[in-house]
């Protein structure tokens, strides 16, 4: 809607209400971050912009609120871990790796592994280079995607094209199609698709369908702004409690888990951070009831079962029969966990053969179901998938570390040097396992 009131009406108010709409997306993620520019891109060719001081006007009330809305956000970022961190990134990375590859549809796994790259690489940086080194690879592979996404909304995309070609002079259209062909290309050229990434476009398709059958030289009514206000009011609430909750969290990051569990005392999530972080001092005496309140206050979290049995065993408890009936549903990483944890008691008590076997079977839930490429695979998908499967081990490290780091130092020392008798340790075990970071919290 914004689009469409600055196309029929090109004023900086009008600028100034889609630049609010472009920052209010980033309260979810930030795919239109460079709307903006494309924007001014499109007016520049369109010769909008006569007067360099129009563009200037144009361009603050563009960039005015996203860079506002993202303030709060850098500012957290800057002073709890000394990072410039503009946008989300981790899951978003993965993905831009998996897509320089050339996959079609997201993967599940370690694909900085697959891609044979080390993960303090830069993923843009890395599409650029494959873009340079391996064009036959990324431009073929964008086209899968748009393939892929037409055929997910095939009327809806082919009357929305129909409506770009016949209606572009019309009031609104030109924009509207900026819009999608941005949205949509940024996905296609940059990461591998699911429907979800692509279904945001879905109301603006069905808007410039519905040009084909209205009539779009009507006057405006006051209708579409009523219904931009009513939108817009929830999220600009919402917004503005995540940017305060942004900007108070370095002042807050300070206090202990158990000052946090003493203000909210239903949490079985901040009865375990409590125990975790006694666990991290040593102070076993203390962390043990902070699990068993856990575990107590919210007994459908497997996880925090888990992570009580870990603690036990890293007080010096055997618990081997616990975590050899543990549950074998609700997920298979959870019960993998207990596979490991059940291993790490065998280990304890000396039984290598019987803890080499729960190892190998806790192995194989990753490799079997967290490790996984969507679609229908070709030659190349097939192979990039065997290379996932050999080189993933990002679930199975970071269970044996989060096991590890729930003992004392020595005992930590101890259990890694028992597993490396039975298994490799994934690179970089020693690091994960090592000290606790982040007052005890995985």
């Amino acid at each position: 809607l914004a689009v469409v009131f600055r196309e029929r009406k090109f004023t900086v108010a009008n600028s100034l209400l889609l630049g609010l709409c472009v920052g209010v997306s980033f309260l979810l993620r930030s795919p239109l971050a460079l709307f903006p520019p494309a924007v001014l891109l499109f007016d520049f060719l369109r010769g909008r912009y006569r007067k360099p001081r129009t563009a200037l006007a144009h361009f603050a009330a563009l960039f005015f609120f996203p860079v506002l809305f993202l303030l709060p956000w850098i500012y957290m970022n800057a002073s709890a871990y000394g990072k410039f961190v503009p946008f989300e990134g981790e899951r978003g990375y993965r993905n831009v790796v998996a897509g320089a590859a050339g996959l079609s549809m997201t993967a599940e796994g370690d694909t900085y592994a697959m891609a044979g790259i080390p993960e303090t690489s830069n993923p843009a940086l890395h599409l650029a280079r494959r873009m340079i080194s391996a064009p036959g690879t990324v431009f073929p592979a964008a086209a899968r995607r748009a393939w892929l996404a037409y055929s997910w909304h095939p009327v809806l995309w082919t009357l929305a094209l129909v409506s770009m070609l016949l209606l572009w002079r019309r009031p609104g259209t030109a924009g509207l199609a900026l819009l999608c062909l941005y949205y949509a290309g940024l996905y296609c050229v940059s990461m591998p698709l699911e429907p979800r990434y692509i279904l945001p476009l879905a109301p603006v398709l069905f808007g410039l369908a519905c040009m084909l059958f209205g009539d779009t030289d009507a006057a405006p009514s006051p209708g579409p702004a009523l219904v931009l206000s009513a939108l817009l009011a929830p999220l600009l609430l919402g917004s503005a409690f995540a940017a305060y909750l942004a900007a108070a969290y370095p002042s807050r990051i300070g206090r202990t888990a158990s000052e946090l569990y003493a203000k909210h005392p239903s949490s079985g999530f901040l009865a375990l951070m409590a125990a975790k972080e006694h666990a991290a001092q040593g102070d076993y005496l203390n962390a043990l009831p902070f699990a068993a309140l856990a575990v107590r206050l919210e007994p459908w979290q497997l996880r925090w079962r888990q992570q009580y049995l870990g603690l036990l065993a890293g007080s010096g408890v055997d618990v081997s029969r616990a975590a050899a009936y543990g549950p074998q549903s609700r997920g298979r990483r959870v019960t993998a966990s207990f596979l490991l944890l059940d291993s790490a008691s065998l280990l304890d008590r000396g039984e290598y053969m019987k803890a080499e076997i729960k190892l190998a079977q806790a192995r194989a839930y990753w490799d079997g179901g967290f490790v996984m490429l969507r679609g229908r695979l070709d030659a190349r998908g097939r192979a990039l998938e065997r290379r996932l499967w050999e080189g993933d081990s990002g679930f199975y490290m970071s269970e044996l570390a989060g096991i590890a780091r729930l003992r004392p130092p020595q005992a930590r020392a101890q259990l890694a040097a028992r597993l490396a008798r039975i298994t490799e340790l994934p690179q970089g075990f020693a690091r994960y396992c090592g000290a606790v970071e982040d007052n005890g919290r995985d």
